[in-house]
């Protein structure tokens, strides 16, 4: 178990509180505790921070608490800790909130997208907890409002990405190379072990099914292309891991990103797409996949205002759509099996370093069926995103292709 009281300091814990509420405070103590019996993510250890101040400026007695999020590498596991920082995905996330996130927020006038950062250090990374403000992820999948709200904020990251790469003359990933760098969709180091299980464990349903697997792995090398930059079409910060649980909602539906762990440098479509095919109602998707697109590029246009020139045309991001759907799709397929599992099944799974390593690295069929035998909406989901690969990787030679 990590002794989570050795990761914020006391002279951390002074610069979060500085940082949080103004300089008029010191602090009379601190804790810090794991946040949930459930896991919530799969590349970190999650805290809750509180720390107990005094304010001059508060009134009588001059107390108040801050309450925050912490995140740091997974310790308690040591398969985790290793894939992690294989991965370089946390030091990715400390390199946008320290450095690009900043940029971004210099020129921001819509919504907020993100949440506030009080610390970046080499491991840990705090935050505002987004609880307190009332949001929280959403089970199931999303409806039509949230999923707006999704979009909102997606073209909120995507506008300020265009309005400093405007101020600064330059692509983002000449600005920040190693930073935008491809992580997940990558043949390199430990993460196409997971994808090829993941590939395996779809091909190996959809014969299950009785479906034509002829062109399911062509379709699965799909996503590197959608997933590189493209040499004609505008490319953004793209926040790149768009499972529910990154998206947190509040009770009026406003959406906040979460973990830019996996952020690249790619055209906005492959965003929209994810976050349609991982979080949307399939039927919901199908039924107003163009309204959709409509609605987030009228976004992206109120955001950026006075540039909205540089913004691409509308037809730019329906064709982006168009050339990387079945990147989508492949996608959904791969995360599915992982993403989907209920609290206390993911958390014994992530607990038992073999269990980890064999689903997420070696062969999860075993494991997927089970787990489709005993949840029925685990199941159709997965389903549902290899039976709509199948369909389109049986049309693969006439679907445009990434550009």
């Amino acid at each position: 178990m990590l002794e989570t009281i050795e990761v914020i300091s006391l002279q951390d814990a002074k610069c979060i509180a500085k940082v949080a509420l103004g300089p008029d405070v010191s602090i009379r103590q601190f804790t810090l505790k794991r946040y949930s019996e459930d896991k919530i993510g799969f590349m970190g250890h999650h805290c809750r921070l509180k720390i107990c101040v005094n304010r001059e400026d508060n009134g009588a007695d001059g107390e108040d608490e801050l309450v925050c999020f912490v995140k740091t590498l997974p310790f308690g596991s040591s398969t985790q800790m290793e894939f992690a920082q294989e991965l370089t995905a946390f030091n990715k996330e400390i390199a946008f909130f320290s450095e690009i996130f900043p940029q971004l927020m210099k020129s921001q006038t819509g919504i907020a997208w993100a949440p506030k950062c009080f610390l970046t250090k080499d491991n840990a990374l705090c935050f505002e907890d987004l609880a307190v403000k009332g949001f929280r992820m959403r089970e199931g999948p999303f409806d039509e409002v949230h999923v707006k709200s999704a979009l909102r904020a997606l073209a909120g990251l995507h506008a300020s990405s265009i309005r400093i790469e405007a101020e600064f003359g330059k692509p983002l990933n000449q600005i920040y190379p190693n930073d935008l760098e491809e992580t997940i969709f990558s043949k390199k180091n430990k993460i196409h072990k997971w994808f090829n299980s993941g590939k395996t464990a779809s091909i190996f349903l959809a014969e299950r099914m009785g479906l034509n697997v002829s062109r399911l792995s062509d379709a699965f090398e799909r996503i590197y292309g959608a997933a590189a930059p493209s040499s004609v079409k505008t490319n953004v910060l793209s926040h790149g891991d768009l499972w529910s649980n990154n998206l947190l909602f509040d009770d009026r539906a406003k959406c906040v990103l979460v973990d830019f762990q996996a952020c690249r440098y790619c055209p906005a479509s492959l965003d929209i797409i994810e976050l349609l095919y991982l979080c949307a109602a399939p039927d919901l998707r199908i039924a107003k996949e163009n309204e959709f697109l409509q609605y987030y590029y009228q976004c992206l246009l109120d955001d950026l205002e006075n540039l909205s020139t540089k913004a691409p045309p509308f037809e730019e991001i329906q064709g982006g759509y168009a050339e990387r759907k079945i990147a989508g799709c492949a996608i959904a397929a791969l995360y599915f099996p992982t993403a989907l599992l209920d609290g206390a099944t993911c958390r014994d799974m992530l607990d038992t370093s073999g269990t980890f390593e064999e689903f997420f690295f070696g062969d999860r069929t075993a494991a997927m069926v089970e787990n489709m035998e005993r949840d029925r909406s685990y199941k159709n989901r997965i389903e549902a995103a290899v039976r709509e690969l199948v369909e389109m990787s049986l049309l693969l030679d006439d679907l445009p292709v990434p550009c």
